[in-house]
């Protein structure tokens, strides 16, 4: 399908190479494998009809669905002036199920030009796996408009690629205008799971978080020792509460944590997501803090350096007298291969190891009736987070969260639970600004302070996650005297 003319000669229709507006009855629309170009010299009118576009989309009614897919789709202003869409979503459209995927999209102006009646809440345009090309060096040019000032409208963009300069932070939502406006920003996030041996992991548990601490993703590996999600890189809208702005708002969800598990080995990384991508992760071959499993495969260790515990903690990191103390102590194994990795995030499997070990070292009675179904009596964390249990530190019931990740919040909650119980004195005055009498956390966070097992001020951050090492500080404030 091809269109040369200029939009001036379409008059109050525009210059538009593919009109689809299905009506009332239609229940389910293809296209696929079409070649569509609409190239002129000018389209120049006034009017956003008199604009070029490509494929003109609307579906007027809620009960209709459209699968357009695997289409070439150009739309050009050859000089450079006017405005060519290659896709645009119409006015009238109210089908909540409207699908772009596997398209491959050009324009010297714009690959989208959204205008939906009803906005996100009703009917939406969903953009999967397509490509978009920026096309010529057209100074005006953007990814994403949404050009209707006043009327709202809504895309969902997931898993796209970007060519030539195209970018989905290159939209324009037009804010001057008064219709709720929202641009949603997904990539696919892979994650593959292997021991040290490189051999893929099968059955490995992976969970997802966003910036918030939101698990956005929780599952298992399959055979190839992969998972695959979608996770929001940021939403960009006109709104502030419930009122329409003149400048762009935008909330950003990553960087996320992602966490996996196995057998009682623990790996977390944190990764920033702007783009497809996926995150290799490897789990160690010896167990972590939790006991190792019977007779268990002799792996060569690294030999530390002179003076140092483990091979990733020389004696000049910042924490290498305490983790070495809470070894000497018993409370810590490390890792696996001779590392104590420092600098990964603290689980709530590993906090129940290490407060339980403070406590009562290695042996000690507990219910060996399991409490938690995601920690079954063969798992290595099995016999600590029963008697933190048992001793009523954590209260939950049903799952634990074993490859969660902790906060400081949570981490002073269990600390003085497990020095005091719930019983104890503390400060009333608030030490910090972010945890105020109100804050559940208020009087663990004020005891953790008042016995110097924290030595911060002003604010003490309760929704930041911990690293191993920070908790080998706080360990050994706690209940090694240091």
């Amino acid at each position: 399908v091809q269109n040369t003319k200029s939009g001036s000669e379409y008059g109050d229709t525009g210059a538009a190479c593919l009109r689809m507006t299905w009506g009332t009855g239609d229940n389910s629309e293809i296209m696929y494998n079409t070649f569509i170009v609409n190239a002129s010299d000018s389209y120049n009118g006034t009017g956003v009809n008199s604009w070029g576009r490509a494929l003109f989309v609307g579906l007027p009614d809620a009960s209709l669905k459209a699968d357009i897919h695997d289409n070439v789709i150009i739309a050009t202003n050859n000089d450079g002036k006017g405005k060519a869409a290659g896709i645009a979503i119409v006015t009238n459209n109210l089908s909540p199920d409207l699908k772009f995927r596997n398209n491959r999209v050009e324009s010297n102006w714009a690959n989208v030009l959204l205008a939906d009646d009803y906005g996100h809440a009703d009917g939406y345009a969903r953009f999967i796996d397509n490509t978009f090309v920026k096309r010529d060096n057209y100074s005006n040019y953007k990814t994403v408009r949404s050009q209707y000032s006043s009327l709202p409208s809504t895309g969902v963009f997931t898993g796209n690629t970007m060519e030539n300069g195209a970018s989905m932070e290159n939209i324009d939502l037009e804010f001057s205008g008064t219709g709720k406006k929202d641009i949603f920003v997904y990539w696919h996030l892979g994650v593959t799971v292997k021991n040290s041996s490189g051999t893929a992991l099968s059955g490995a548990s992976v969970s997802v978080k966003d910036s918030t601490g939101k698990v956005v993703y929780s599952g298992q590996t399959g055979s190839n020792g992969s998972i695959t999600t979608d996770v929001l890189q940021f939403e960009a809208g006109n709104l502030s509460g419930s009122t329409v702005v003149s400048r762009e708002v935008k909330t950003t969800k990553t960087p996320y944590t992602i966490t996996v598990s196995k057998d009682g080995l623990t790996a977390a990384k944190s990764v920033t997501v702007n783009a497809n991508m996926t995150v290799d992760m490897t789990l160690g071959a010896a167990n972590p803090d939790p006991t190792p499993a019977p007779t268990p495969t002799p792996t060569p260790t690294p030999t530390p350096a002179p003076g140092a515990t483990f091979a990733d903690v020389p004696s000049s990191y910042w924490a290498a007298s305490y983790i070495n103390a809470i070894y000497e102590k018993g409370l810590t194994q490390g890792c696996g291969n001779g590392n104590y990795c420092p600098d990964d995030y603290l689980t709530r499997g590993q906090i129940g190891t290490f407060l339980t070990r403070a406590k009562y070292g290695e042996n000690f009675t507990y219910t060996t009736t399991p409490y938690f179904s995601d920690v079954p009596s063969d798992n290595g964390y099995f016999k600590y987070i029963q008697k933190f249990r048992d001793d009523r530190i954590t209260w939950t019931d049903g799952v634990y969260g074993v490859n969660d990740l902790v906060s400081k919040g949570v981490m002073a909650v269990f600390i003085i639970r497990a020095k005091y119980g719930e019983n104890f004195t503390y400060t009333t005055t608030p030490y910090f600004s972010d945890v105020p009498s109100s804050n559940f956390y208020f009087k663990y966070v004020q005891k953790l302070k008042d016995d110097g097992i924290t030595k911060a001020t002003g604010t003490f951050g309760v929704d930041l996650h911990i690293t191993r090492a920070d908790m080998a500080v706080f360990l050994s404030r706690a209940f090694l005297g240091m």
